[in-house]
């Protein structure tokens, strides 16, 4: 009618009190009102859409269109504790629409409520697996909640559907770094570099996982370092190679000193047994041997 001939001359105070008008006479004419507010958020006009929507919904409170609109526009603009009863009231009216959930989740979310986030925005990925939004902000809130590995799980899950969203492989490289996944965080971090180079905070993180890999990447090659020493006990450049990746370690200067002992290398015993000494104080058996090689030497 004459509010769509308006919206069409784009003369916007006209077609909302047009809206109004019809509203009061003609509740049962959701949709007018509806478009109206779209059209009102698309030329960025954000509160004057709000306003219709809050009209209209004092004429027809049981519309579930209206109610998702609002819940809609309050969550874009940050008015969490406005948009969860919207969302609360368009859950009643349609429990099995997954936008519904997804804006009481995200205004849960905004107000910091993880264990409610969580719920509304499972309900809505269970009820829309392949909406990119209600999976990502799900990850959101695990993280509020420490579920490092289930924020984990659904991140992996959602970057699929949105493979060019540059913060989310961000939060899932964060989230691996707390899982001490060194490697899958810096491939997550190193695809952020692809899509968005000058991300802050990205320098840093990276170096933190390539850091955490490395160290890991060494503890391992002590271990096998272990192994080789078991498997090849006078193999003296097994010790010396471990140390030189750990060299804090005083059970491996006690198992070097040991075996120069035993080849009758009792200087570098000595030296060996007193290095694990500083590091390990509390080693009664160790200062036995050391005193024992002492005395022999004075002899």
């Amino acid at each position: 009618g004459y509010a769509r001939v308006l919206m069409a001359l784009e003369d916007w105070q006209g077609a909302i009190a047009e809206s109004h008008h019809l509203a009061e006479l003609m509740p049962e004419q959701v949709l007018v009102q509806q478009s109206l507010a779209q059209t009102l958020k698309a030329q960025g006009l954000i509160e004057e859409a709000i306003r219709v929507y809050r009209r209209a919904l004092t004429f027809a409170p049981d519309a579930f269109e209206l109610r998702l609109g609002l819940a809609e526009l309050l969550c874009e603009q940050e008015k969490w504790q406005e948009a969860l009863p919207q969302a609360e009231a368009a859950i009643r009216l349609a429990p099995k629409v997954a936008q519904a959930h997804y804006y009481a989740g995200r205004a849960e979310l905004g107000l910091e409520h993880w264990q409610p986030a969580v719920a509304h925005l499972k309900q809505a990925v269970s009820l829309e697996p392949e909406f990119f939004w209600g999976r990502y902000f799900l990850g959101q809130a695990l993280l509020g909640l420490e579920d490092w590995q289930g924020a984990a799980s659904v991140l992996e899950a959602a970057m699929p559907l949105n493979p060019e969203f540059h913060w989310g492989y961000f939060h899932l490289g964060r989230v691996f770094l707390r899982l001490e996944q060194y490697s899958q965080a810096v491939d997550a971090f190193l695809r952020v570099q692809t899509l968005k180079p000058d991300t802050p905070w990205l320098a840093k993180k990276l170096a933190d996982a390539l850091r955490g890999r490395v160290l890991m990447d060494m503890e391992a090659a002590v271990g096998w370092y272990r192994r080789a020493i078991v498997e090849n006990p006078h193999d003296l450049e097994n010790y010396h190679r471990a140390l030189d990746l750990k060299s804090d370690d005083a059970q491996l200067y006690v198992q070097l000193a040991d075996q120069l002992h035993h080849n009758n290398q009792d200087n570098g015993a000595i030296t060996f047994y007193q290095m694990a000494l500083r590091i390990q104080p509390d080693l009664p058996e160790v200062k036995q041997k050391l005193e024992k090689l002492l005395k022999k030497k004075i002899k």
